[in-house]
C-alpha cells in the first residue's frame, strides 16, 4: 500500500480555509459593501482570487489520491450519510428552536443531493459514481491520450472565459467540470510519477496566474468605468472553469504534493476525516441565511490591513467551530463502528455480484 501523502492532506485544510474565505466574502457580504476600485474593494478580490481555486482543489485531490486506491463505494455511501446528517439535524435545530418551519425547505433537507442543497456534493456524488470508469481512462494514460486531455481543457476553459456555461459547463457548476477536474488530478500524479516537476518554475507560475487573474478585473473595470460609464468584464478569468484558476489549482496540488510535514503528521491525522463537515457545516442553507449572509459586510468599511485580517480570522474560525463539532459525530461512527459495517456489506454484496 502506498505510503500517504500528508502534504495532499495540508492542501485539503488549506482548500477548506478558502471555501470558508470565499463564503465570507460572497454571502458574507464583503466584497457587495466595498466601494468599487477603491483599495478595500481590490485587495477584497485579491483574496477572492487566491481563494477560488479552493473548490477544483478538492476534485483535483480526489482524483490524484483515488487513482492509486481501491475505489470504494462504501466511502461515497458514508459522505452520502454525513451529508444527510448535518442537512437533517440542522434543519431539526432550526425547526424546533428557532421557529423556521417551511414545509417544503424541510423535506428538501431530507434530499440534499437530488434537490442540490449542497451543490458541490451534489456534482461530486455524481462525479463519483462513474470514477471506475474514469480510472480506466487515466490508468492507461498515454502522450496520446494526454494531448486530448489537453486539447479538450483547453477548448473548454478558453471558451468558459466567454461564456460560462459553454458546453453546459456553468461556470464550473456542473459534473461534466468535475469529471475534467478528476482527470487532471489523476493525470498530474501518473505524471509525477515519472517526472519530476521544477518546483521552483511551478511556484512562479502558480503566483503569476493569481496576479493574472486578479489585474485582468481591476484593469478592465478601470477601462469599461472610463469608457462606458460602468464597470464590465471583471470577471472573466474568476470562474471555476477559468485557464488561469485551473493552472492555479494545478499548481497547488504540485506543490503541496511535495511538501514534507512530518512534524504536524499526528495533527493531520486528526483533522482530515473532519475537514469536509466545515463545509457541510457553514453552507448549509439554515446556517448561510441566518449567520453568514450579509453579517461580515461591516468588514468592508475597515481598514485594509483589519478587512483582510478579519476576512482570514472569521474563515478560520468557521473551520475550527465546524472540525470541533464534527469530532462529535466522527466519535459516534466510530463508536458503532459504521465504516467497518458498511465495508462488510459492501463486501459481501460484490462477492455474490462478481
Amino acid at each position: 500500500m502506498e505510503e500517504r501523502n500528508y502534504g495532499i492532506d495540508m492542501l485539503r485544510i488549506v482548500s477548506m480555509i478558502g471555501v470558508m474565505s470565499l463564503h465570507i466574502l460572497g454571502h458574507g457580504g464583503v466584497l457587495d459593501h466595498t466601494r468599487i476600485l477603491s483599495i478595500n474593494y481590490n485587495l477584497a478580490w485579491l483574496l477572492e482570487v487566491i481563494a477560488y481555486c479552493a473548490v477544483d482543489c478538492f476534485v483535483l485531490i480526489t482524483g490524484y489520491v483515488t487513482i492509486h486506491t481501491k475505489y470504494k463505494p462504501s466511502n461515497l455511501f458514508l459522505l452520502w450519510l454525513q451529508t444527510e446528517i448535518y442537512s437533517i439535524v440542522i434543519m431539526l435545530i432550526f425547526f424546533v428552536f428557532f421557529n423556521v418551519r417551511d414545509i417544503k425547505e424541510c423535506i428538501t433537507a431530507f434530499l440534499p443531493v437530488t434537490t442540490t442543497q449542497y451543490w458541490f456534493f451534489s456534482m461530486y456524488f455524481g462525479m463519483m459514481l462513474f470514477v471506475p470508469i474514469i480510472n480506466g481512462f487515466i490508468i492507461n494514460l498515454n502522450k496520446k491520450n494526454f494531448l486530448i486531455l489537453l486539447f479538450i481543457t483547453v477548448i473548454f476553459t478558453l471558451f468558459s472565459v466567454v461564456d460560462g456555461n459553454v458546453f453546459e459547463l456553468n461556470g464550473g457548476f456542473s459534473m461534466l467540470w468535475f469529471v475534467i477536474l478528476y482527470l487532471w488530478g489523476g493525470a498530474l500524479y501518473k505524471i509525477q510519477c515519472v517526472h519530476k516537476f521544477d518546483l521552483k518554475l511551478v511556484k512562479y507560475i502558480t503566483i503569476g496566474m493569481i496576479l493574472l487573474t486578479w489585474l485582468s478585473k481591476i484593469v478592465l473595470e478601470n477601462i469599461t468605468l472610463r469608457l462606458m460609464g460602468k464597470a464590465r468584464y471583471g470577471l472573466l478569468l474568476i470562474k471555476y472553469t477559468s485557464p488561469t484558476i485551473l493552472i492555479i489549482g494545478c499548481g497547488l496540488l504540485i506543490i503541496f504534493s511535495n511538501i514534507k510535514c512530518n512534524k504536524i503528521i499526528p495533527l493531520l491525522r486528526k483533522m482530515t476525516p473532519l475537514v469536509f463537515s466545515a463545509y457541510l457545516l457553514q453552507d448549509n442553507k439554515y446556517i448561510r441565511k441566518y449567520f453568514i449572509t450579509d453579517k461580515f459586510s461591516f468588514l468592508a468599511t475597515k481598514n485594509t490591513f483589519v478587512m483582510m485580517l478579519g476576512v482570514l480570522f472569521f474563515a478560520i474560525i468557521c473551520f475550527v467551530v465546524g472540525i470541533l463539532i464534527d469530532k462529535v459525530r466522527l466519535y459516534l461512527f466510530k463508536k458503532i463502528e459504521l465504516k467497518k459495517r458498511i465495508q462488510l456489506i459492501e463486501e459481501n454484496i460484490f462477492s455474490k455480484i462478481i
